[in-house]
C-alpha cells in the first residue's frame, strides 16, 4: 500500500479516485496500479475531500502534481444534474 497501512479485509473502496480522478500531468488510476500504489479503505474515505480540496498529491512515485476531480466523468454519473449547478 503507498499509504503504508495494511488492508483489512472485507473492506469496501470507492470507485471516485479510480473514475474520476487524474493529475496534470496525465496519471491516471492505471498508472498508479502498475507502479503498485494503492491505498487501505480508511485512506480512501479520506481522499474523495482532498482531491475536491485540492490536497491530494498524484499517487504516481515522484509526482508532485495535485489530482484533479474530472467533471465529465462526474456528469456522466451523476443521475440528478440539478445538483451539479453552481
Amino acid at each position: 500500500m503507498v499509504c503504508g497501512k495494511a488492508q483489512p479485509s472485507g473492506s469496501y473502496h470507492s470507485t471516485f479516485l479510480r473514475q474520476a480522478t487524474s493529475c496534470r500531468k496525465g496519471h491516471t488510476w492505471t498508472d498508479w496500479t502498475k507502479a503498485g500504489s494503492c491505498i487501505c479503505n480508511v485512506c480512501d474515505k479520506d481522499s474523495v475531500l482532498d482531491v475536491t480540496k485540492r490536497e491530494k498529491k498524484c499517487l504516481v512515485e515522484g509526482c508532485e502534481s495535485l489530482l484533479n476531480v474530472d467533471e465529465k466523468a462526474i456528469e456522466e454519473k451523476v443521475h440528478d444534474k440539478n445538483i451539479l449547478r453552481k
